[in-house]
């Protein structure tokens, strides 16, 4: 049977003569030949399994965009505003629980798809199992991150200020997601776009520092009552803010085979 795979054509080596033509018969020239196999490399756009977490993300996204206003309205207040919401349970709440789930699982996602296209050397990864167990561990980095942060914050909040608890975690979850929300775009851009893949971690980082400020700027309000207060002030910035995302960032270097 023909070979039916696509070949390469080159008009200069085709025979234009019947005297040609039969002096081709049987024979094997280039323009014969199919075109040569290359490898496709290892992409963390092409991955199977980065692909349909992406996918699921979208259509979460997309499920709530009926209450996409009033969820970002929520969380707005509670991480700048020091009052609880009046008739909290007379109209129910969009950013519940299973919302806020999603949110966190999309935040995490994103932050490791940035971390990967900060510090990670694609040549180095030439399977997709090593490329899928790279991103698995910076997933379990930045679950391990907000799970500290959330232990820290309820200790924290618990010592010094127990009935603004509530408030406190409020804002802090509240920070989160709205991080969440503002660098899955950039995170997707870094995945089908890696040529930009730096300004999309610029512009994560941006959003990081935006919500954090915000979170502590709320953490001051609720804490802050005379000069000493200033003290544990920055003891809380260099024990749960500074110091544990040196070593978060320190062992994300190191998952991606980085020097420091």
């Amino acid at each position: 049977m023909q070979n039916l795979f696509p070949i390469e054509s080159h008009e200069a080596d085709a025979p234009f003569t019947r005297a040609e033509m039969a002096a081709t018969q049987g024979s094997h020239y280039s323009w014969q030949r199919g075109i040569e196999p290359v490898e496709i490399p290892v992409s963390v756009g092409r991955d199977p399994a980065v692909i349909s977490v992406v996918l699921v993300l979208i259509i979460l996204t997309l499920c709530t965009l009926n209450h996409f206003g009033k969820m970002i309205s929520e969380m707005a207040h509670d991480l700048f505003s020091l009052k609880v919401r009046e008739n909290i349970f007379d109209d129910e709440s969009t950013t519940d629980s299973r919302t806020y789930i999603f949110l966190f699982l999309q935040l995490f996602v994103s932050e490791s798809l940035l971390l990967y296209s900060c510090l990670a050397n694609p040549e180095d990864y030439t399977t997709y199992q090593s490329l899928n167990l790279l991103l698995g561990k910076l997933f379990a980095l930045t679950t391990s991150y907000y799970l500290f942060q959330m232990a820290a914050y309820s200790v924290l909040g618990y010592v010094f200020a127990p009935s603004a608890l509530s408030l406190f975690l409020k804002g802090f979850n509240a920070s989160q997601g709205l991080l969440s929300i503002s660098i899955l775009m950039p995170a997707m851009a870094s995945v089908f776009y890696p040529e930009y893949g730096s300004i999309m971690v610029i512009i994560g980082a941006i959003c990081y520092i935006f919500t954090k400020i915000c979170f502590i700027i709320k953490g001051i309000r609720i804490f802050y009552q005379n000069f000493f207060s200033w003290l544990y002030f920055i003891l809380y910035l260099c024990t749960v803010e500074i110091i544990p995302m040196i070593l978060v960032g320190t062992e994300a270097m190191n998952l991606c085979g980085l020097e420091y």
